[in-house]
Parts: C-alpha cells; sequence; structure tokens
C-alpha cells in the first residue's frame, strides 16, 4: 500500500477527487454509449464550466482563511454589465474594457475586504449585503437589458486556440500544448526526486515513477488528441488556457510563497498566527480582493461566451463555487484545502451536470444529486473534523495507512463511510439512468443513446416559473412520441448557463433538431451558432432569439395581437362592470429580459394609450412606461409587492378599477393584493388559461384570460420538425416582421383568444385539463 501511495507522489489525499472524476467519467461514459468522451463533448464541458472553476479558485483562499464569500455572484454580474456599457457606450477598446472590469472587482473586493479585515463584520454578513447591494445595481445600471459585447470579448468566453504552421489534421498549438504539459510532468517529478534524494527524504521505486509518468500521459495524450481534432475552427479552448495558467499560478502561491503559507496559517489557528507575526488582517484583505479579481474576471469570461451581458448573469455562482471548494477537500472551519483539489471538485460537479444531461435527465433530479453529493461531502468533513484529520478525502484513505499522528483515531466507520458515499451516489445516478423522475423517463424509454444522427431532437425550455411551461413539457414528450421521433426535453431552472450547457450536450448527442424556449434570447447566440455548424435546425419557440443568424424558424402566437386582444379585454370589462370613464388603472408588464414582454405591452399600449391621452383611463400611480411596470423573472411574488407598495400609496382613499396584467400568475398576484389592502376586485386581463385563473374566471373574479393553448403550439413546432425530417418544407405565415437584429426570421404564428365568463364553456369543452372545470 506505500507503493502504491508513492504512485502518486506520497500525497493520495490529492487524488482522492481525481479517482471520483475518474470513476464517474467512466460510468456516464458507459451509461451513454461513448457520447461523454468526445470532442465535442470535452469543449462543452470545458466552456460552460470555466467561469465557475476560476471562482472556485478564489473561493478556496477564502474558505481556507476562515471565511466565505456569496458576493461573487453578482460582483460577476455588475463588473459584467459594467464592462459591456463602456464598450458600447463610452468607446472603450476592449483592453480597456477588461482593465475597466478588473479594476472594478479590485475596487469591490477592498471594499468588503475592509468591512471584513478592518471592521471585523463576519464575511458571512459583508458578503449577504454584497450579493443584494451588487445584483441590485447590476439591474438598476444595465436597467435589465441584454447589452451585446463585441467579438473581441466573445473570444475569452468562447474563443479557441488559432490554427498555425503545417495542415497536419489536428490543431498544432492544442498539440504543443499537450507536449509541454507532458514535458512539465516529465520535470516536475525528477526535480521532485532529485530534491528528495539531496535532502535524505524518501521516495518512490523508479520503476514507479516511470509508472505514474506513463499513466499521466496517457491521459494528456488522450485529452489533447480530443480538443485538437474537433470541428473545423474548434480546439483547446481559450477559456480553458485561462483556468490552466491560474490554475498552476494559485497552486505555486498556497504551496510556495509565504503569502500562501499565511493563508493556510489564519484559516487553520488565526491567534496562533497572529503570535508568530503573521499580519491576519492583510492577508483577510488580500483574499477578499484577489476573489472580486477573480469573480470579475469569471463575469468577463461569461458574458464574452453569452455574446451579451444579462440581468440573470451570476445567479447562483456562489453555490456552485463553494460546493467545488468543500467537494474538493476544503474543510468547513479553514486551514485545509487546495487550489487543484477545488478545481476537481468543480469538474466533480460538472461531469455530474453533463452526464445526466447525457441521459436525458430533468434538471429537478439533477439538482438531487449534486445536492447529495455535497451533502455527504461536507457531512463527513464535519464528522472526520472530531476524529482529528478535517478533510473529506483524509477520510477516505485513513483507513488504508494514512497516518493520522500520535493518538490519532482510526474508527472503522472510516471504511462504512466511503462505501455509503458511493452506494448514495451511484444509486442516485441509477435512479436517474432509470429515469424515474424529471425528462430522464421519455428519453431512455424512447431511444436508446446510440441514435440515429438525425433522428433525435432536443427542447430546451426556460425555468419553470408558470404552468404553461410545465404544460409545454407534457405536451412536446407527447407529441413527439406520437411523432415517431426521439427527444429529450430540459428545463434550465438554474438559469441562462444552465440552459447554454444544455443546448451544447444536445448537439454532442447529434441532435438534428434543437427547439430553444430561450430564457433570455441574446445570450445564446454562442450556442445556436455550434447547433447550426455540427448541422441542426434551430427553431425559436415562443420566445424569439436575438442577433444570431443562425435561427430557422421562430413558433409563437402572435404576440403583437396578444397584447391587443389584452387591452381590448380590459376595456371590455371596464364598460362592463365599472361603469362610465374615467377609470383608474394599473399596468403589469412581463420580464424585461423576455422579447415576447415588451411585444405584449406594446400591443396592449397601442389599445390602451389614446385613452390615457384623453383622460379616459388614469394611471394613478405615474407608471406607464414599460421599464416601470416589467416583472423581473415573471415572479408572481414580485409583482404582488409592487402592486402592495402601488395600493398602500396611491390607492389609499379610493378604489382601483383594472389591472392590465401580462399572464394569469401575476393576474392573480394581483388579485390577492387588492384583497389583502381591502379593496374591490378590479377587471383583471390574463394570459395562458391556467387551471387556477380558469377557476378564478368561473367565480367572477378574474374578469379574461388568452386561451393560447400550449397544445397548439406544441403540436404546430413538432410538426414543423416532421416536415423538415421528411424533406419537406414547413407551413410559414410570417416572412417579413420578425426581426432578431441580424436577419428575418421565417415565423409561424398561431391565433390567441380572449376568454371571459360568457364564452369559458365554449373554450375549453374539448380541452383535456379544463374541460372538467367548465362543467
Amino acid at each position: 500500500m506505500e507503493n502504491s501511495k508513492s504512485l502518486f507522489t506520497g500525497n493520495i489525499r490529492q487524488f482522492g477527487m481525481l479517482f471520483a472524476l475518474v470513476a464517474l467519467t467512466v460510468f456516464f461514459q458507459v451509461k451513454t454509449d461513448g457520447l461523454v468522451l468526445t470532442s465535442a463533448n470535452m469543449l462543452n464541458l470545458l466552456n460552460g464550466n470555466a467561469y465557475i472553476l476560476v471562482l472556485a479558485i478564489g473561493m478556496a483562499l477564502v474558505i481556507i482563511a476562515g471565511h466565505i464569500d456569496l458576493s461573487v455572484g453578482s460582483v460577476a454580474a455588475l463588473t459584467g454589465v459594467m464592462t459591456a456599457i463602456a464598450l458600447r457606450d463610452w468607446g472603450f477598446s476592449p483592453l480597456q474594457g477588461v482593465m475597466l472590469c478588473l479594476v472594478m472587482g479590485a475596487a469591490i473586493g477592498a471594499w468588503q475586504g475592509f468591512w471584513v479585515a478592518y471592521v471585523g463584520i463576519p464575511a458571512f454578513v459583508v458578503t449577504l449585503g454584497g450579493m443584494m447591494l451588487f445584483r441590485g445595481a447590476n439591474q438598476l445600471i444595465g436597467q435589465s437589458n441584454t447589452i451585446p459585447v463585441p467579438a473581441d470579448i466573445q473570444f475569452l468566453g468562447a474563443g479557441y486556440l488559432p490554427s498555425i504552421g503545417p495542415d497536419t489534421g489536428f490543431n498544432n498549438l492544442t498539440l504543443m500544448l499537450g507536449a509541454a504539459a507532458i514535458l512539465w510532468l516529465v520535470a516536475s517529478t525528477l526535480i521532485s526526486r532529485r530534491a528528495a534524494i539531496r535532502f535524505g527524504g524518501s521516495s518512490a521505486a523508479p520503476g514507479l515513477d516511470m509508472l505514474r509518468i506513463a499513466g499521466l500521459s496517457a491521459v494528456i495524450l488522450f485529452a489533447t488528441y480530443l480538443f485538437a481534432s474537433g470541428r473545423p475552427g474548434t480546439s483547446f479552448p481559450f477559456p480553458g488556457l485561462i483556468l490552466l495558467c491560474l490554475t498552476l499560478s494559485y497552486s505555486f502561491i498556497t504551496k510556495r510563497t509565504v503569502f500562501g503559507r499565511h493563508i493556510y496559517a489564519v484559516g487553520g489557528a488565526l491567534h496562533a498566527a497572529e503570535l508568530s507575526g503573521v499580519n491576519s488582517k492583510r492577508i483577510v484583505f488580500l483574499v477578499m480582493v484577489n476573489m472580486s479579481v477573480l469573480a470579475s474576471l469569471a463575469g468577463l469570461m461569461f458574458i464574452g461566451r453569452a455574446t451579451a451581458s444579462g440581468p440573470f448573469d451570476g445567479m447562483n455562482w456562489e453555490l456552485d463555487a463553494i460546493s467545488a471548494v468543500f467537494i474538493g477537500g476544503a474543510a468547513v472551519s479553514g486551514g485545509v484545502g487546495t487550489v487543484i483539489g477545488s478545481v476537481v471538485g468543480g469538474l466533480v460537479m460538472a461531469v455530474l451536470n453533463n452526464g445526466l444531461q447525457l441521459m436525458g435527465v430533468g434538471a429537478d433530479l439533477t439538482q438531487v444529486v449534486k445536492g447529495l453529493v455535497l451533502l455527504l461531502a461536507v457531512a463527513f468533513d464535519v464528522y472526520n473534523k472530531t476524529q482529528g484529520k478535517p478533510s473529506l478525502l483524509g477520510l477516505i484513505f485513513r483507513s488504508h495507512g494514512a497516518s493520522g499522528g500520535a493518538g490519532a483515531r482510526k474508527p472503522a466507520f472510516a471504511r462504512p463511510a466511503v462505501v455509503a458515499i458511493t452506494v448514495a451516489v451511484i444509486a442516485g445516478l441509477g435512479i436517474a439512468g432509470a429515469g424515474l423522475f424529471g425528462s430522464g423517463k421519455d428519453f431512455t424509454d424512447n431511444a436508446a443513446v446510440s441514435l440515429a444522427k438525425g433522428d433525435f431532437v432536443g427542447v430546451a425550455m426556460p425555468q419553470k416559473t408558470s404552468e404553461n411551461w410545465v404544460l409545454a413539457e407534457k405536451e412536446f414528450k407527447k407529441a413527439l412520441t406520437d411523432a415517431g421521433l426521439r427527444y429529450d426535453v430540459q428545463f434550465a431552472n438554474s438559469g441562462v448557463a444552465e440552459q447554454q450547457n444544455q443546448i451544447l450536450t444536445m448537439v454532442a448527442k447529434g441532435a438534428k433538431y434543437i427547439v430553444i424556449g430561450a430564457i433570455d434570447g441574446a445570450q445564446i447566440g454562442s450556442q445556436v451558432k455550434e447547433a447550426k455548424e455540427a448541422g441542426a435546425k434551430v427553431i425559436a419557440y415562443d420566445r424569439m432569439i436575438k442577433n444570431s443568424a443562425d435561427v430557422d424558424y421562430y413558433v409563437a402566437y402572435d404576440n403583437f395581437q396578444i397584447g391587443v386582444l389584452q387591452g381590448q379585454a380590459l376595456l371590455e370589462g371596464l364598460k362592463k362592470l365599472k361603469g362610465t370613464p374615467p377609470w383608474t388603472v394599473e399596468l403589469i408588464a412581463g420580464s424585461p429580459d423576455d422579447s415576447n414582454s415588451l411585444i405584449f405591452f406594446k400591443g396592449a399600449m397601442s389599445v390602451l394609450k389614446p385613452l390615457i391621452d384623453d383622460g379616459s383611463l388614469i394611471i394613478k400611480s405615474g407608471q406607464t412606461k414599460f421599464s416601470q411596470a416589467s416583472t423581473q423573472g415573471w415572479k408572481a411574488e414580485n409583482a404582488q409587492r409592487r402592486m402592495d407598495t402601488i395600493l398602500a400609496g396611491t390607492y389609499r382613499n379610493g378604489n382601483l378599477d383594472g389591472v392590465l396584467a401580462p399572464n394569469d400568475t401575476m393576474a392573480r398576484a394581483a388579485i390577492t393584493s387588492v384583497r389583502a389592502a381591502g379593496k374591490d376586485l378590479p377587471v383583471v386581463t390574463g394570459l395562458d388559461s391556467e387551471v387556477e385563473s380558469v377557476k378564478s374566471i368561473m367565480r367572477g373574479e378574474q374578469y379574461a384570460t388568452i386561451k393560447n393553448d400550449s397544445k397548439n403550439l406544441v403540436r404546430a413546432t413538432v410538426s414543423m420538425v416532421d416536415a423538415l425530417s421528411r424533406g419537406e418544407s414547413p407551413e410559414i405565415t410570417d416572412t417579413t416582421n420578425y426581426n432578431n437584429g441580424v436577419k428575418i426570421v421565417p415565423a409561424l404564428l398561431l391565433k390567441p383568444q380572449v376568454v371571459t365568463l360568457d364564452n369559458v364553456h365554449e373554450a375549453f369543452k374539448d380541452d383535456p385539463v379544463l374541460k372538467d372545470v367548465v362543467k
């Protein structure tokens, strides 16, 4: 066993998570019939997670120092939007934009570091405040809009090493990088061996060193082959190069410099470190500054990959970074952890995500498995601390002869603990593979993963923010099954970054048709381009994909007409229920990052504005602009909070006659708010024909909804895919009006219908879900 430890330079703890990473990779490679270790998927894996791994490097130092930083996602979002604005509006060059981004990160880090290090406020509290402060600043400065960035910035997040030299059939720079990595491995091994012999230390047998070099070199060669042999125009990703340089640099800093050792000293035993002459305040301050600089770099890489800055950038990134550090072996109490371990921990989570997506597992179950892995990692870290060795990796190998020092306990629990972790994770993966939850069942039951290219359809949906999207998921699965097409339907509940990865995973699976209901249609241009280059047809579903020449078709209801109908329904209800004008009305709009929201609003205002101008409609709050009425994320709680404020401040002495609500979820939120204020119910419009809103219409509460039946929209989309798969031209109703900023996208538009109490029975008598509701 000692020789096997020597195979890994005497510190087998460093390789525990690496073994787990290899095991997961092999598991998913088998489970997906070879889709993991392909060039396209490796590019997706590295490009889609590099910015999180950059955050993990900085977070490792923060946690080792005994602190936490909850603000990194918001810092990334704020510096990203400021950089995008500077490049677009202030005439900054790309280099100046990069410098601005990093300097802003340093300034934010200095601000937070001052409060933590010199004032003594816990980092949890300071960075929790920073998370809210910088998130609000991001949306205030960016006005919750998507702001594009130029090609030079896009290269930072989605670029590849260029092709140089003779045509070898591979990317020559990637080959050179692989060769340099092998040379570095050989040189570092020989130098370490020589140093050990010189100072009288123990070293591995020469044969074991050779075996180690041979094994790791084989891994490097295989990775080099994958990255160098991808489709034309690809190679080792530039974000991966940034990550590699940072990993090596910070590993050296933490291991070989006084500053690095002081970080461990401060986190491990603060008072002892101070008695030894360590300036703990300076160390903590610099660690916080460094974290924010790396967060700004991660934000820059992300907006480059997304081709734009958006209002949802950075959401939950801090959780991913913290998870990576703890899974990589850091201790909750500080003083333990490594940069390389954190990067490997992040890769473990990335491979989990990627493998489950390749298996067609839904985002819901993926979160369950990831949460289980993190919980077990931290739980056993806490347990292990009571045993005198505060590290999960130390626990894994304690029963294999690792010394815990004099008097250290070696509990018989260690080996069963490892077994328990392994069984729990593999059980979770087994459940996922069986597709007992989420969308995995349909993919697994209807098609093996080794399907013929051209037969597979990918459907990338946004978050499950309304009943409408949940129904769409069910309809897609049923309609695609009925059409005899193989598919994977995924929701991106974690935001834009998850949807980007899901699209590229579908590309890696060989999807010939990809249907995208975008979270933010301006932040998936790079992924749509890669899908197009891989030969896929891209269909924008319900929401337009903006600023991309690679969108083939758009399928939606006529969104401007939906707004018109909402405005007309509001006026009809006011005349019917509220007597003669003038009427008091308030406006609610959809999320500003959804291109449909503004179209709905413009359609409604084309009907309402003339009456606002002549005084027939009175908006007492004065909030008549889309930017004032919009509701971030389409969230009901945001709409209700705004209505509560308006009612308390503007309608203390009068009633509200009507509310223009953009969908049924927010219509019900407005009704709840009015009731809580003790006011008479206003005339309220909606959209989507949700079950609870149809019931509300039946009770005489909500006045109207718009029937834009998800079933019809899904069937129209599947019919388009079916026609394309048979080499036929799909049905198109508009070839002139839907400009996404780069091209006119051929559109298939369906007609919506207003539903009130007067026609609710007729409208839904044949609806499989609502027919029983309206009886």
